[in-house]
């Protein structure tokens, strides 16, 4: 059964890599600059949320930061000119890097947020001046200023290719594979560059111990290089909803509308706020404020939330008080209202302001 799966896999996933395969090439890094890079694969239909991190970012302490490349899914025109007001504004040093035409016609006809994911980030490698190159999820914000050197001093220590905050964990891979997950990772671009071209950064299935792996996005050349490290940082550092971005887009795209299922949109609209946009939090809150409600408008649609449990409703309301303590010392009156409806369907749940170095609702 196992290889009926392995063969399955491959001839579904085999025409999507030969499609990708030579969208983007690189040149070994033979003399790296000081520092490290920090890559962050952006979307044009979620240019508010660059600018929140953007912000976020440029509150970090950054001694040994040799740039930061946003990698957006859009031509050079295309950039919103919200980013780049906010990207001539900014402290650090900050580069914007855009698909080429045949990179964007060719993501977008797929419209998939794994392609989207290893493409921005592949570009971004392969853009980069340093050694150290630091993935930063576009939905990661980091609320620990010094969270960025730490990562960084963190992986000059280990002396490892790839170097995580968390093993990753789900689907086929276990804790016993050692692998890194890529959120928050800093890798060693000269090792990448060296040894393998970008389409063997993207999914890949392998036939390993008898059974079928199916690798995520870096994965596989994890596993193949076996030069990786975990080095833990606390939670309350950054806030990273999982899979919210690559959620968003199937939304969007149309192949789920979320039935009954786990997801974690509702934190993304107040995402939007923090970019300047309130009217998606709004609308929600309204609906997720009357509890006979099974779904809320969100992104121009209406998305089911009967599957979400209340340990994720938790959760997502203490990450959203943790962002607002961190740049607004209290929960602002327009975030209070849209979290009345999230703490009630969380209900005996709730752990704020009841856990030790919790966040407290105020």
């Amino acid at each position: 059964m196992q290889l009926i799966r392995f063969l399955r896999q491959r001839g579904k996933r085999l025409p999507l890599r030969v499609y990708l395969r030579g969208l983007v090439t690189w040149r070994p890094l033979t003399e790296p600059e000081a520092g490290y890079s920090v890559v962050m694969g952006c979307m044009r239909s979620l240019w508010r949320i660059a600018t929140a991190n953007l912000r976020l970012i440029d509150s970090q302490r950054l001694a040994n930061l040799h740039e930061v490349i946003l990698v957006f899914d859009c031509l050079e025109h295309e950039i919103p000119e919200g980013v780049r007001r906010v990207v001539a504004k900014l402290n650090v040093p900050c580069r914007i890097v855009c698909y080429t035409q045949r990179q964007a016609r060719r993501a977008r006809l797929i419209d998939w947020g794994w392609v989207y994911c290893w493409l921005s980030w592949a570009i971004g490698v392969g853009e980069a001046k340093t050694r150290h190159v630091l993935l930063h999820d576009l939905d990661a914000l980091p609320l620990h200023p010094d969270l960025f050197e730490t990562l960084y001093d963190n992986a000059r220590a280990t002396r490892k290719a790839f170097t995580g905050v968390s093993h990753y964990q789900g689907g086929d891979i276990n804790r016993g594979m050692e692998l890194a997950a890529t959120y928050e990772m800093v890798l060693d671009a000269t090792v990448l560059r060296e040894r393998f071209r970008p389409i063997e950064l993207f999914n890949r299935e392998r036939f390993v111990d008898g059974r079928c792996v199916d690798y995520d996005t870096f994965l596989e050349v994890q596993s193949r290089v076996g030069s990786s490290a975990v080095t833990p940082v606390d939670e309350s550092w950054l806030v990273h909803p999982s899979q919210m971005i690559c959620q968003y887009v199937d939304l969007k795209a149309g192949r789920t509308g979320f039935t009954r299922g786990e997801h974690n949109l509702p934190i993304l609209s107040y995402y939007f706020t923090l970019g300047g946009d309130g009217a998606d939090m709004s609308a929600a809150g309204a609906g997720l404020a009357d509890p006979s409600e099974r779904a809320v408008p969100l992104f121009g649609q209406r998305v089911e939330i009967d599957g979400i449990s209340p340990k994720r409703w938790a959760w997502m309301e203490k990450q959203i008080r943790r962002v607002e303590q961190r740049l607004h010392v209290q929960t602002r009156p327009n975030v209070e209202r849209f979290l009345a409806g999230i703490a009630a369907r969380a209900g005996d749940a709730r752990t704020v302001g009841r856990e030790a170095g919790g966040v407290d609702a105020v």
